[in-house]
């Protein structure tokens, strides 16, 4: 009978050295699989705030466009366009070496909307302040509809004068030049003015 008894104890307490054993193991596992978790759940997190912060920036640009406050391009290449923004930049290289001055009627390349109109001319002047009364050698591209050819300048640079810069916003005018139709070689006389927020 105590055999019997010694022997009963012995399975159970083996039996509890594995359910515990099992238990730590378990325990463990569920451990790693919360840390797992919420690593994921920072993660998502983060890409959620991102992408919340580039969902409102395009919301704000589009509305800024749709308002009118984005600026605009209003020009004359063998017929009139106009656009609905126009962003400006001033690109500067370092020391001893030159600026570069873009006005693009759109923010970025996945955001091209029609007609679109893109300008990049080198300057020596580091700050918007030192462009006023300046006239800008450069080249020039149009596309007036996402099918249409692209005209640029070929034969010789376009030339902007800029006008004024207030209030983050650069005002000037294309004042002489041609562009050329990438497909035919059809030259066209471009002539306009622009108005373009700083960025």
């Amino acid at each position: 009978m105590i055999s019997q008894k010694r022997c009963w104890l012995g399975a159970c307490g083996f039996g509890l050295v594995t359910l515990f054993a099992g238990c730590g193991q378990d325990l463990g596992d569920i451990a790693s699989g919360v840390r797992d978790t919420a690593s994921q759940g920072v993660e998502r997190a983060r890409q959620m705030a991102d992408g919340a912060v580039e969902t409102a920036r395009d919301t704000g640009s589009r509305l800024a466009e749709t308002a009118g406050m984005a600026g605009h391009f209003d020009l004359e290449v063998g017929e009139p366009l106009k656009t609905s923004a126009c962003y400006v930049q001033l690109i500067t290289l370092g020391p001893e070496r030159p600026s570069v001055l873009q006005l693009q009627s759109y923010r970025d390349a996945e955001r091209e909307s029609f007609p679109s109109v893109f300008f990049r001319g080198e300057v020596t002047e580091a700050d918007f302040s030192g462009l006023v009364g300046q006239t800008i050698d450069g080249q020039l591209f149009v596309k007036l509809q996402a099918d249409a050819p692209t005209f640029s300048t070929q034969g010789g640079p376009v030339q902007v004068r800029i006008d004024a810069i207030e209030e983050q916003q650069l005002t000037g005018q294309i004042i002489a030049g041609s562009l050329t139709a990438a497909t035919d070689g059809t030259v066209l006389p471009v002539s306009g003015t622009f108005r373009g927020n700083v960025h």
